[in-house]
């Protein structure tokens, strides 16, 4: 699988989306879209992201189908995110799951012309 990806790998490909910026959240590292959460380390977790998903359908399929990269806590009980362990994961996969996350918090506007359209 090559090196394990760490958040230092979550903010390269994040900041190459547009409109994209890391911050802070709970004391740890977030990236948001303007004003709009897109993802946030866990705290006390290394590498571990808390990201939000569609709804609780998506969730628990995600959770059923990679048990070994997706997790929660009661914390998030009947909210739509999980945890994701970065580390465990290809760039590929890291990348398709950020680019998603920029989609869900990006305007139309951004998604168009990120789209060429």
């Amino acid at each position: 699988m090559g090196k394990k990806l760490t958040l230092d790998d979550v903010h390269e490909i994040a900041m190459a989306f547009p409109g994209v910026e890391e911050g802070r959240s709970y004391g740890t590292r977030a990236w948001r879209v303007g004003k709009k959460f897109m993802m946030r380390a866990k705290e006390k977790m290394d590498d571990v992201l808390v990201v939000g998903v569609d709804n609780l359908d998506e969730k628990e399929l995600l959770l059923e189908q990679a048990p070994d990269l997706y997790f929660t806590t009661d914390h998030y009980n009947g909210y739509p995110a999980l945890l994701m362990r970065v580390n465990r994961m290809g760039r590929r996969e890291l990348k398709a799951f950020i680019e998603r996350s920029w989609r869900r918090a990006a305007s139309a506007k951004m998604i168009a012309a990120f789209d060429g359209k």
